[in-house]
């Protein structure tokens, strides 16, 4: 089991599948196994961003860019109050 596999899957199963990989790493490397022990449980939200990236990687794409416009929007609005106040 890779570490990147650690995150894909239930949220819920995320414990089980950490514990496996470090006994998997265990007998063959045990600094990676000890780091791998280390790993802690992600956020509900870091969790839910990374299954979306992997299983949709178009909707980040598409998330992304209306981020930047609603950020673009934000900034002309706050352009054109500014330049309303003098």
């Amino acid at each position: 089991m890779e570490n990147h596999n650690l995150y894909h899957g239930p949220l819920d199963g995320f414990v089980a599948r950490r514990d496996a990989l470090v006994r998997e790493l265990r007998s063959s490397d045990r600094a990676a196994a000890t780091a791998a022990g280390k790993v802690r449980k992600p956020a509900v939200t870091a969790w839910a961003i990374d299954q979306l990236a992997n299983d949709e990687p178009e909707l980040i794409v598409e998330l992304l860019a209306a981020g930047a416009d609603a950020r673009e929007s934000q900034q002309a609005f706050a352009t054109q109050s500014t330049d309303r106040d003098d």
